[in-house]
């Protein structure tokens, strides 16, 4: 059986005017299935776009998301009313828990500080929908995840050395990480569609 060429493709296009320059691989898959040509080839065709594509559209969907340049000179993170209600809730919740761990480290009562880490450890993340972790910025997902992540090193270490000096050492560098993505980034409501 004859391979599928160039010349093959032009041809096909000048029967069909209406094949668009971006869908052209698209379209001559589609049409060379329609002429009965190299059949066997199609199955090869579209697992080479599958997997050339996957982890493009993986990249831009989940990891690098989209932030725009704000007026302050931070990057702005543009969520719907409901998406930044839900991730400033979460902010709210860090502080709240960072007074919390603050007061009882002071009543040398570290066990509560475990407890106040751990609720805004990573098992809090697992609310948050996939479609708005799929529009925040790499870098924002980053700090994020990283914030999670310290709060539960605070809570295990907490539970198990019980020294209040530590937990607030531990407490300064996770504000450091705090700081640092309010420094960089803000979140602006946008309409939704």
């Amino acid at each position: 059986m004859r391979r599928a060429n160039a010349r093959d493709f032009q041809a096909v296009s000048r029967h069909h005017t209406d094949i668009d320059a971006r869908d052209g691989i698209w379209h001559f898959v589609f049409l060379t299935l329609d002429r009965g040509k190299d059949v066997k080839q199609i199955p090869w065709i579209l697992t080479l776009l599958f997997a050339t594509s996957t982890p493009l559209l993986a990249y831009k969907f989940l990891w690098q998301g989209e932030a725009v340049p704000a007026s302050d000179g931070r990057k702005a993170i543009l969520l719907t009313p409901g998406e930044r209600d839900l991730v400033l809730a979460e902010m709210r919740g860090f502080l709240q828990s960072v007074q919390e761990i603050v007061t009882a480290v002071q009543q040398q009562k570290v066990e509560a500080a475990a407890v106040a880490a751990r609720r805004v450890g990573a098992a809090a993340q697992k609310g948050v929908p996939a479609r708005l972790i799929g529009k925040l910025p790499g870098e924002f997902k980053m700090l994020g995840f990283d914030t999670h992540r310290q709060f539960d090193q605070l809570a295990l270490d907490a539970e198990q050395l019980g020294d209040p000096d530590h937990t607030l050492e531990q407490l300064a560098a996770l504000m450091g990480s705090c700081v640092g993505c309010h420094t960089a980034f803000r979140i602006d409501p946008v309409t939704e569609p």
